[in-house]
């Protein structure tokens, strides 16, 4: 990473996600700057005033959709009992299933009396929208610009499909400098090669990854409602709905 970033190395490291390491990893290897999902970067307590994220045109949140066929009678979620439902795998799923979990309960965090059959995951978005669309499964979770991409490679799906359920604008991931004080110059340089990677091809590359056009500085405060999703979630849902296998 060292010559394209303008840096002369960065010391990458990976850690298992749990809390305990993740939070042990920031004090006492005491990194420059971390990446964490929403859950983590509250289980680890990080106070910071100012998060990067990767964002596009739309800015740096997504949602989710449940699409299903036009022609399947299925018009909410409550619709969807005993139906066979596919989950696209993408990197920007962690908070798919806790929001699609927060669809098939109440207010109490009791699951309704109807229910989908266990989620079966597939390799990709585009696979899951066009197993709908082709009657193999009834319904499919994907991140909506997935679906809004597929239907103008191919308006069939358009005209074949309907959304039923679409969640709030979520934070999924986010890049933070743990440290309030910039113990480095280091840090300083990696700040400026994280907001300008969209300049230099190689730069353009790694986005890709992020499904992204460039990272950009926040205020904090824009993980408000995600925050406040997460702690609902936790303390209403209780977990006995039969999602339990990740994408």
């Amino acid at each position: 990473m060292g010559g394209e970033m303008g840096l002369t190395q960065v010391d990458v490291r990976l850690f298992p996600r749990h809390v305990n390491e993740l939070r042990a990893a920031v004090d006492e290897y005491r990194p420059d700057g971390i990446s964490v999902t929403v859950p983590e970067y509250l289980d680890i307590g990080l106070k910071v005033p100012e998060v990067y994220i990767a964002a596009n045109e739309n800015g740096p949140a997504i949602s989710y959709v449940v699409i299903v066929g036009k022609e399947t009678g299925i018009s909410s979620p409550e619709d969807l009992s005993g139906r066979k439902l596919v989950i696209g795998k993408d990197r920007r799923m962690d908070l798919a299933r806790p929001w699609l979990q927060t669809l098939m309960t109440d207010k109490t965090g009791k699951p309704h009396q109807s229910t989908f059959q266990t989620p079966k995951v597939v390799e990709n978005p585009s696979k899951a929208i066009l197993q709908v669309f082709f009657r193999q499964a009834d319904a499919a979770l994907v991140v909506s610009e997935a679906f809004d991409l597929a239907c103008e490679l191919n308006p069939q799906l358009r005209k074949k499909l309907r959304v039923v359920a679409e969640s709030p604008p979520f934070i999924t991931a986010l890049f933070v400098f743990p440290h309030r004080v910039d113990r480095t110059q280091k840090t300083n340089k990696l700040k400026h090669a994280i907001l300008n990677l969209y300049s230099s091809p190689n730069g353009r590359q790694v986005l890709t990854v992020f499904k992204s056009s460039q990272i950009k500085r926040y205020p904090v405060s824009v993980l408000d409602s995600t925050i406040q999703f997460v702690e609902h979630y936790r303390r209403v849902v209780t977990g006995t709905s039969p999602l339990e296998t990740r994408p």
